[in-house]
C-alpha cells in the first residue's frame, strides 16, 4: 500500500521515526511511503496512537 499526501512534518516523522519502520517498506518520494501491506492493520494502530485522523478505508 503507498500513503501519500501526507503533511510533510507528519510524513518526515514517520519517514524517519524507529517507531514506523517496520511497517515502511521504501520512501518514494517526498511525500509517499509504501507499506508492507501485512503490516497495515500494526500501522492503523500506531497511527491512531500518535493523534494522527485515520481514514476508515485504511
Amino acid at each position: 500500500m503507498i500513503l501519500w499526501g501526507l503533511n510533510a512534518v507528519v510524513f518526515k516523522a514517520i519517514a524517519t521515526s524507529a517507531t514506523f519502520q517496520p511497517s515502511r517498506q521504501e520512501t518514494l518520494g517526498s511525500d509517499a511511503l509504501l507499506v508492507d501491506q501485512q503490516q497495515l492493520k500494526a500501522l492503523k494502530k500506531e497511527l491512531i496512537w500518535a493523534g494522527l485522523p485515520v481514514s476508515e478505508q485504511f
